[in-house]
């Protein structure tokens, strides 16, 4: 114990707040620049056990905010990195490696091993798929985000006799696509992370030792530039059946999808890689009365009646498609939101091209 001996003198840590550092044991999603101060804080604590999951390499690009690599490491994995130098730094911490980037599977999987998940991946289908899965788990998680000169972070999950939130009730829906704040072409300076790391790696000694002084249901916000703080009060939201609860409805949603990160390959102007079978059912948002009609089986809703006539919309994969594509389109962006659990698409171009590329498909 000598070695935390400025830890243990601390009024309300002591022996018993080292010990329980010691039985911990975390998850840290994400190995880039809010993962690394996370990472090597905990090291020099002494944690109990640490996992690291990235799939990620060590870039040119990464070195001047995270300080854990050098030029001897780009291309390296990262988490195999971590681990030779974070073992240096303290032998007496328990790490597992996961070279991997996060899935539902592994989620499910490995989130019941830790004892407090913590988010590094700055990346809004992750932050969701995580969510979805500690709330389910009835687990505290670590969220922080940043981007330019900003920060925030924020405790998930928690109660300390006061009525938990989730990152659903912050966010319950991701921006739009092409509104996602992106680090790559916004940029960002080097220690706008390692600041925000280290108050997200404070947030989980308060869960740890000093419940009591953490404020939970808040959104912590700084701008390092202007040295300019706030904090917003996180309210729950009623709970939205339409997003997944279960351990099936996580593993049959599709995040990546639900953030914009991808659409999905059959809905595309390319070929389709799927047949318009029985799965996919195609939506006409045209008026009834607008030719050609489609001879393939579908779903004729106008789309003024469509807000009337969601529950209508039994599959789980639907294409919209209209004479244009104009209208296609707002009948998608009207009901991405509404039906989080299906995978939706539109046709951008007209009718004669939808029917001349798919009709003898």
């Amino acid at each position: 114990m000598e070695r935390y001996q400025r830890h243990i003198a601390i009024e309300g840590f002591g022996f018993n707040g080292q010990n329980t550092l010691k039985n911990t044991s975390i998850l840290i999603i994400g190995a880039g620049g809010l993962g690394v101060p996370i990472m090597q804080q905990l090291t020099a604590s002494g944690f109990g056990t640490i996992g690291l999951m990235d799939g990620d390499k060590v870039a040119q690009s990464n070195l001047p905010r995270q300080l854990l690599y050098d030029e001897q490491d780009v291309d390296k994995m990262k988490v195999d990195v971590a681990y030779q130098k974070l073992k240096i730094l303290n032998s007496e911490v328990n790490f597992n490696i996961y070279p991997f980037f996060l899935n539902a599977e592994k989620a499910l999987e490995l989130f019941p091993k830790y004892d407090i998940i913590i988010d590094a991946t700055d990346r809004f289908d992750a932050r969701y798929l995580i969510n979805d899965v500690c709330v389910l788990l009835q687990k505290s998680w670590i969220y922080g985000a940043v981007s330019q000169w900003e920060g925030q972070w924020s405790v998930f999950n928690f109660s300390n006799e006061n009525e938990k939130t989730t990152y659903r009730d912050l966010f319950p829906f991701p921006p739009k696509t092409g509104l996602m704040p992106d680090c790559n072409s916004q940029g960002i300076y080097a220690t706008v992370p390692l600041l925000v790391g280290f108050f997200m790696a404070n947030e989980l000694i308060k869960i740890l030792i000093y419940p009591n002084e953490l404020q939970p249901n808040t959104l912590f916000y700084y701008h390092f530039l202007k040295n300019s703080q706030h904090s917003l009060k996180i309210k729950p939201l009623s709970k939205n059946s339409s997003f997944p609860n279960t351990a099936n409805e996580i593993l049959n949603f599709d995040y990546s999808f639900y953030c914009g990160y991808k659409s999905l390959d059959y809905m595309q102007d390319s070929d389709l890689i799927f047949p318009l079978d029985e799965e996919v059912t195609i939506i006409d948002v045209r008026q009834t009365n607008e030719l050609p009609r489609l001879p393939m089986p579908c779903l004729e809703i106008p789309l003024q009646e469509l807000p009337t006539r969601i529950d209508e919309l039994k599959s789980k994969k639907i294409l919209f498609v209209c004479q244009s594509g104009k209208r296609s389109k707002v009948a998608y962006e009207l009901c991405k939101s509404l039906l989080p659990l299906k995978h939706l698409n539109y046709y951008s171009k007209s009718i004669e091209e939808f029917l001349n590329k798919y009709h003898h498909a």
